[in-house]
């Protein structure tokens, strides 16, 4: 089994923030988790229940870090 990741096809904090947006405008409407109440949210939703829109997401708000996973 080949499990090693190529760094280059990894987002970065803008690429991943740009995806976000462009999900929230294009699919916000596809069911994407479950409630507490396990009642089903599409993305929309989700951004609602957080009181969040498009405009309201930066690269700080993702807290993205990269981690080692060499040992």
């Amino acid at each position: 089994m080949d499990t090693h990741i190529h760094a280059a096809s990894c987002m970065n904090q803008k690429h991943l923030l740009r995806f976000i947006k462009k999900a929230l405008k294009t699919e916000g409407d596809d069911v994407v988790c479950l409630s507490k109440s396990k009642t089903p949210m599409t993305l929309k939703e989700v951004f609602q229940s957080m009181n969040l829109t498009a405009y309201d997401l930066t690269v700080d708000m993702l807290d993205v870090h990269a981690v080692s996973l060499f040992v």
